[in-house]
């Protein structure tokens, strides 16, 4: 999953594409209960 959200995070063109991407790896890590990890991921796609 990593490797396609890169792939959509560079040919982005609006932060508004980018959302969804960000939204979807949180989740992720929520559901494997890393959430210090989308804490992470949360402030770096700020």
């Amino acid at each position: 999953m990593e490797q396609w959200a890169i792939v959509v995070l560079e040919q982005a063109n609006t932060v508004l594409d980018k959302i969804k991407v960000y939204e979807t790896k949180i989740q992720n890590c929520m559901v494997q209960s890393r959430q210090t990890e989308a804490i992470k991921i949360d402030l770096d796609g700020c």
